[in-house]
């Protein structure tokens, strides 16, 4: 450092570090690196201080500061791959984890950190490889027999994923997401007395910690403890909520959404008009005296409809994947919901009106596919729109809808899903697809909720925001009466899919 002030501001930051006022150790480390841009020690420390206020952008920028200063500075590394985790930038976070190991083979952190992000990416066995190596260099590390225990819980290896939790509890006792870990495997292996204990330790220990209050309700949902499953889950969702919002508070985002481009600026296309022909049957609606409400996930998985389940018979879900709180929420309220997924084996959930098939929705009724037509013919219930669809099955919802009979979506007092690929637009096929699908929906359904998944991007047409992945709420025109909403879009319902980027502004959503 070269001044006797920046000396004072970095070791008054550094005691603010250590007493754990983390946002006096970023304002006085800041003042350092005015005086000394180029310290490392003042660099590392203030990502520390970032990322203890979950400020993971600005932690990532400063990681990457100290990493141009010096590019064999291990810990820069180390702290941009754990930014990247946090903001499921999995690739990056390997490639980043793979740099420290270039430097030093033998860095036990980095091996451990390398199969975390293995974990995230479903790469279980060579997430387990990896940790192994961490281990024989390194025995006594908690946090390795931590990420074990997750990747063989994954894999299903149940006893070995408890031996692994069991070692990481004998190094640090209080280690919360080691009781969690617990807590699921023994919710997987349906010994539901032990799985709450687990769980309600890790909560002791950490009271906001949301995957512990999720699995405290999943175990009461297959005990069939409704009230305490309920409760367990209003307290999960609402953590997850405050947590997206922290997170958007916090972050910077780098990008601005409306320059996010994938597919052009498309007023120069010479399909513009039928573009806009098919866009402007989405203008959103009002149901005349019903409210909306959000169900599911405060993130990606959550959905809005109006706030009317009077009378519904059943609601039917496909794709799920790990988060199956939609289904959870209407299973509560007393609907029967019918899951389909082909690409696990089994619901995250189990209930008594949770019912999970391992089939492919599709366009084809085989061994492991079923159409919705199918779905619902056998469905006996009050005649009217008395049925609910959620949808989510990454861009085969074009060929379902395309296919399905007018009379299958008459059933549907409601359906919301996400609508992929949009970018195909510029596909002649694709978009006549897309006309014929937004055509039958209209036709039946008012248009009451957009929003845009901004894990995906956007173009402009004709000025205006168009994603490429679109959620949609639609309500039956022979349940509801409508009339015309001048709604701005995101509402005070809607959160950012990605909480590190800007939510997409859609404005009254009208071509």
């Amino acid at each position: 450092m070269n001044s006797d002030a920046a000396k004072q501001y970095f070791f008054t930051g550094l005691e603010h570090l250590e007493s754990g006022d983390f946002a006096n150790a970023e304002k006085f480390l800041a003042h350092t690196l005015d005086l000394a841009p180029r310290s490392i020690p003042t660099l590392s420390n203030l990502a520390i201080a970032q990322y203890r206020q979950k400020k993971i952008v600005e932690a990532s920028e400063t990681a990457e500061k100290a990493i141009e200063v010096d590019p064999t500075h291990k810990d820069g590394y180390r702290m941009l791959a754990t930014c990247q985790r946090e903001q499921m930038k999995y690739e990056d976070a390997l490639a980043t984890c793979e740099k420290i190991l270039a430097l030093d083979p033998t860095d036990a952190e980095a091996l451990c950190n390398r199969g975390s992000v293995l974990n995230r990416l479903q790469k279980y066995s060579e997430a387990i490889q990896s940790i192994d190596r961490a281990l024989a260099i390194q025995p006594i590390f908690a946090d390795a027999h931590l990420n074990r225990g997750n990747s063989l819980g994954n894999l299903k290896r149940y006893e070995e994923a408890l031996t692994s939790y069991e070692n990481a509890l004998a190094l640090k006792p209080n280690l919360s997401e080691a009781w969690l870990g617990r807590g699921n495997i023994f919710h997987d292996l349906k010994r539901y007395d032990e799985a709450l204990a687990a769980y309600d330790k890790a909560i002791s220990l950490k009271s906001d910690l949301e995957s512990a209050w999720l699995g405290r309700g999943r175990v009461f949902m297959a005990q069939e403890r409704d009230d305490k499953a309920s409760s367990s889950y209003e307290i999960f969702l609402d953590l997850q909520k405050r947590h997206v919002q922290d997170l958007q508070n916090r972050t910077v985002a780098k990008e601005d959404a409306g320059k996010m481009r994938i597919f052009g600026e498309i007023e120069e296309w010479q399909d513009l008009d039928e573009i806009l022909d098919a866009l402007r049957l989405l203008a959103p609606s009002r149901a005349i005296g019903f409210d909306k409400i959000r169900l599911g996930s405060a993130a990606d998985g959550g959905y809005i409809l109006l706030n009317d389940f009077t009378s519904i018979f059943r609601a039917l879900s496909f794709g799920i994947s790990l988060d199956d709180s939609w289904d959870t929420v209407l299973a509560l309220k007393g609907i029967p919901v019918d899951q389909y997924d082909h690409s696990i084996e089994d619901a995250p959930t189990h209930h008594r009106l949770l019912k999970f098939s391992r089939k492919k929705i599709s366009t084809l009724v085989g061994e492991n596919s079923t159409t919705l037509d199918d779905l619902v013919a056998p469905l006996r219930g009050s005649g009217s729109p008395d049925l609910i669809l959620k949808i989510d099955i990454e861009g085969d919802e074009w060929d379902v809808f395309d296919q399905v009979t007018p009379a299958t979506l008459s059933r549907f007092s409601q359906i919301v899903g996400e609508f992929h690929q949009l970018h195909r637009v510029k596909e002649r096929e694709f978009l006549r697809r897309t006309s014929r699908v937004f055509k039958k929906l209209s036709d039946s359904f008012s248009v009451i909720h957009v929003h845009g998944n901004n894990f995906g991007k956007v173009a402009r047409i004709a000025g205006k925001m168009f994603p490429d992945t679109l959620e949609l709420s639609f309500a039956s025109r022979s349940r509801y009466r409508f009339e015309s909403s001048s709604e701005q879009f995101p509402t005070i319902l809607d959160m950012a899919n990605n909480p590190f980027l800007s939510d997409i502004n859609l404005g009254t959503f009208r071509f």
